[in-house]
């Protein structure tokens, strides 16, 4: 990775907000300036600052990052890498999008069949600014992580926001897509003792480059080989609330993978019980609102 100097500096900005309200941060030797809303999360931070144990080169592939700052900073230091961010849900993706094309910057947006995206939302080739920066970005908003084969990989990752399971079966699915002697550069914002199980048993070489309670822990894994014994994530199960009808639910790798109800279910199982109430409203997890969207729509008890 080629890093700036001091006489190649750059900027980029991440929110609408101006003067005093913004928050400033500096990387790789003060040559990159970022303005966010609260600042870049510490998982973030430190991509960014460990960018140089990533070769230079190839198809890099960004998961679990959510503003797009990533993969602005590798494609201003190496304009002819090919670039797709991975996010799972199309919230992030529009986010990914709108931060990318605001600091001029190509992007394209890909997405499953079943996703439902508004008219506008993405630029396609023929459609980037005339001045936009390096080649195009693809923001891959899908359960699974697209084909190509990468060369490289970063993979941010937060307990707050990926449970241990899901964690699992994206580092999995990372694992699919790299390139035999590929490297990723995982930053984790946790308790890394499992997650130091979980790297060993998918990529076998795994290397511990910083380790501290505000920074958390950054890995650098490299794959060996196929995995020999790949997980599926697919499960089916039943739920209800105590003396109602049974509901039979069925996780979505890459995205659902519990095997069983939590809860951002029991909001959905009352309006449902309750007959399709309109002015029930959810207030947990946006898998609730969705769920009861879906069955609504289809008519259905049994939803994928």
């Amino acid at each position: 990775m080629i890093l700036p100097n001091r006489h190649n500096t750059m900027k980029f900005k991440i929110t609408d907000l101006t003067g005093r309200r913004v928050s400033s941060e500096t990387f790789l030797n003060k040559t990159i300036t970022v303005e966010s809303r609260s600042g870049l999360h510490t998982a973030e931070k430190a991509l960014i600052n460990n960018l140089s144990s990533i070769p230079p080169g190839g198809n890099l592939l960004i998961a679990g990052n959510r503003t797009g700052v990533l993969a602005m900073i590798v494609a201003t230091l190496q304009p002819e890498r090919q670039i797709t961010c991975h996010t799972g849900d199309i919230h992030h993706a529009k986010t990914l999008c709108r931060n990318l094309q605001s600091n001029r910057f190509n992007t394209r947006l890909i997405f499953d069949d079943f996703v439902r995206v508004e008219e506008g939302v993405g630029v396609t080739d023929d459609s980037c600014p005339a001045d936009a920066a390096g080649a195009v970005i693809t923001v891959a908003c899908t359960t699974r992580i697209p084909e190509g084969g990468f060369d490289n990989a970063l993979f941010m990752i937060t307990p707050t926001t990926t449970t241990g399971e899901l964690t699992l079966d994206l580092l999995e699915n990372i694992h699919q897509r790299l390139k035999i002697k590929g490297k990723c550069l995982i930053a984790y914002d946790g308790e890394s003792h499992a997650l130091t199980k979980q790297l060993k048993e998918a990529f076998g070489k795994v290397q511990t480059i910083e380790q501290s309670r505000k920074g958390g822990t950054i890995f650098l894994a490299t794959k060996k080989g196929e995995l020999k014994k790949p997980r599926d994530f697919h499960a089916t199960f039943e739920t209800s609330l105590p003396g109602g009808n049974k509901i039979t639910l069925g996780s979505l790798p890459g995205i659902f993978c519990h095997r069983r109800a939590d809860s951002g279910v029991w909001p959905w199982l009352k309006l449902r019980q309750s007959g399709w109430s309109r002015e029930c409203v959810c207030w947990t997890w946006g898998a609730a609102a969705g769920l009861s969207a879906c069955c609504w729509r289809r008519n259905t008890r049994r939803l994928k």
